[in-house]
């Protein structure tokens, strides 16, 4: 049996008194609605608040990843116009250092050309010319290398034969094409201190390698003879270094 409250009323035309019992669902009907709504206002109420959470923290995670991609951007941005400076930089170096050997080549080979007398002073394969634009013996060129002497250079017939045998050595090693390999290289490689080092060292060593090709050619017994006649010409060169300071 469920419990009711009773309820007294009269009658006020009859006067009779009467008891009208009320299920306590009914009376209790009104707070239960009130729950619920409380209930679902709670549930809404929470529903929203996750909903916002989540909207922040898809919010901050977008955001973290623009942000990420923005400095990956500018990084990139940044390294390419770094990159880019390099490159001029370095090109810069190459077109300068390559114009300086090339001016310097084409200058001296014109100043041959204009001034060059081709001679039989001595039984080479290689021509022989004799030019007021150089002060020592010479080998010049790269298609067509020729031995270059001094006007009026008349050393003696040994020495001219040390000479010759020591330019046609050069010759046979290849240091010709050996020297615009070293050019070749120290244009490319302008920034590098090591490479014009090594390009100093190597002509060292192509003159050391040419005397004991020359001295292998002329004989053990000439080489104190071959060696005088390199002090000689050394001289010759160091007197036209004199003149030109």
């Amino acid at each position: 049996n469920k419990p009711s409250a009773k309820l007294s009323t009269e009658d006020v035309t009859t006067g009779n008194h009467e008891e009208k019992i009320i299920p306590e669902e009914q009376n209790s009907r009104p707070e239960k609605e009130c729950v619920r709504k409380s209930d679902t206002r709670n549930v809404s109420h929470a529903d929203t608040k996750n909903t916002v959470e989540k909207q922040m923290e898809i919010g901050k995670d977008t955001a973290s990843v623009n942000m990420e991609h923005f400095s990956k951007e500018t990084n990139k941005k940044w390294a390419m116009s770094l990159r880019t400076v390099c490159v001029f930089i370095w090109l810069s170096g190459v077109l300068l250092c390559g114009s300086c050997f090339l001016f310097s080549n084409i200058k001296f080979y014109f100043q041959l050309r204009k001034d060059r007398k081709e001679t039989n002073i001595y039984p080479a394969k290689l021509k022989i010319y004799e030019t007021n634009c150089v002060e020592s013996p010479c080998l010049f060129g790269m298609i067509k290398p020729a031995i270059y002497l001094p006007a009026g250079f008349l050393p003696g017939e040994e020495k001219m034969h040390h000479i010759m045998t020591h330019e046609l050595t050069h010759y046979r090693h290849k240091d010709h094409i050996w020297t615009y390999i070293r050019c070749l290289c120290v244009v490319i490689y302008w920034y590098h201190p090591l490479v014009w080092l090594s390009a100093f060292l190597s002509i060292k060593d192509s003159e050391l390698a040419c005397d004991e090709g020359a001295v292998k050619c002329l004989g053990e017994e000439s080489r104190k003879a071959y060696g005088v006649t390199l002090i000689e010409m050394a001289s010759i060169d160091i007197d036209y270094v004199d003149s030109e300071l």
